[in-house]
């Protein structure tokens, strides 16, 4: 695949394919190097980006209140399984889910949350998608 490959190469895949992880896994990388990515955010991103059916497009921790805190995933496993796996989590800590992207064919998952516990909430979440039932 050409190295100038862009995202819209994947356009019209609902589900998150092997190609497109290595891509958004490499844009990630060079984010990270430019400082582009918040700090405190690195443990989940790891944990994240080790499951082979998610794969992190966007995240933040909220900047002192500034900024509501959220990650974005794109996903190989159905959006049902993904719902029924998050479920309870996001009634637990009022977590806002948006399904964004379809427009362009490429649909990925916005988990926002508040910001006095963005990080157990986004742990919890990150357990329940390493529950490996998906």
């Amino acid at each position: 695949m050409p190295k100038d490959r862009g995202l819209m190469h994947w356009a019209g895949n609902i589900y998150l394919t092997p190609e497109e992880k290595e891509f958004r896994l490499e844009q990630l990388a060079k984010e990270i190097a430019d400082g582009e990515v918040d700090e405190q955010f690195y443990p989940y991103l790891i944990r994240l980006n080790a499951m082979p059916y998610v794969v992190t497009t966007q995240c933040c921790c909220g900047h002192a209140g500034k900024k509501t805190p959220h990650f974005d995933i794109r996903t190989s496993i159905s959006f049902e399984k993904l719902f029924r796996a998050v479920s309870n989590t996001v009634e637990k800590f009022g977590i806002t889910v948006h399904i964004m992207g379809f427009e362009l064919g490429l649909p990925r998952f916005v988990f926002w949350m508040e910001a006095r516990n963005w990080r157990k909430a986004t742990d919890a979440l990150v357990r329940d998608l390493e529950k490996g039932d998906l």
